[in-house]
C-alpha cells in the first residue's frame, strides 16, 4: 500500500515537471527562431552596407507614393550626374526622413545625396548622412533661409559638403562631392519638379 501511494504522489509531479521541460523548450524555440528572423532581416541592409531599419525603392514614384507627397529635388542637373538615382531610401519616423542618391557617370560612385523630411523640420538621421571630420562650418542663405554648410571629410579621406535648411516647411539638407558653387546651384533650384 505505501508503494500505491508513492506512485500516486509521483505521478502528478512527474506530469508537471513534463510540462514545464515542454513549454521551456517552446519558448527557447520561439526565442531562436526570433534571433534567426532578426538576423535574416539585417542581412540585405548590412551586405548593401546600410542602417538598419530603411527600406529601399526601386523609383522616385513608388516612394512618393508611400509618403503621399512629392520630394523636393533640383531642377538644375549636371551633366555629370546620372539619372535616374542609384539608391532610394525612406527611414522610420513621423517625419518619414528620406533619402536619394545620384552617381557620378564618370567615376561611378554616388556624388549627390538628396537627404529630407516628408514632413517638418525635426533633424535628420545621422544614419542618413554619416557624419565626417568637420573641417569647416559657415552659416549662408538657401531660398531665403538660413542655411548651414559644413564641410567634412570621411575616414577613406574622401571630402564632401553638406548644406542644411528648411524649405517649404521640411528640413533638406544635400551633400555634395565636389564644387561649393555647383551644389549652391543645385540647392537655390530645388523644386518638385522632375529633371
Amino acid at each position: 500500500m505505501a508503494t500505491g501511494h508513492a506512485a500516486a504522489t509521483t505521478g502528478p509531479l512527474g506530469t508537471a515537471g513534463h510540462h514545464a521541460r515542454l513549454v521551456g523548450l517552446v519558448v527557447m524555440s520561439l526565442a531562436l527562431a526570433a534571433a534567426v528572423l532578426r538576423t535574416l532581416d539585417t542581412v540585405p541592409s548590412w551586405l548593401r552596407g546600410e542602417p538598419r531599419g530603411l527600406r529601399r525603392y526601386e523609383t522616385l514614384d513608388e516612394l512618393e507614393r508611400a509618403i503621399h507627397t512629392r520630394l523636393l529635388l533640383p531642377a538644375y542637373f549636371p551633366d555629370a550626374l546620372e539619372y535616374p538615382p542609384v539608391r532610394i531610401l525612406l527611414a522610420p519616423g513621423a517625419a518619414q526622413p528620406s533619402v536619394v542618391a545620384f552617381r557620378d557617370r564618370a567615376r561611378n560612385a554616388e556624388r549627390l545625396v538628396v537627404c529630407q523630411n516628408a514632413r517638418g523640420d525635426a533633424p535628420l538621421p545621422d544614419r542618413l548622412l554619416p557624419p565626417g571630420l568637420v573641417l569647416q562650418r559657415v552659416t549662408t542663405e538657401v531660398n531665403g533661409a538660413d542655411a548651414e554648410l559644413t564641410r567634412m571629410r570621411a575616414p577613406d579621406a574622401r571630402e564632401w559638403t553638406d548644406l542644411v535648411w528648411v524649405q517649404q516647411g521640411r528640413r533638406v539638407a544635400l551633400r555634395l562631392h565636389g564644387d561649393d558653387a555647383e551644389l549652391m546651384r543645385l540647392a537655390r533650384s530645388l523644386t518638385r519638379v522632375r529633371p
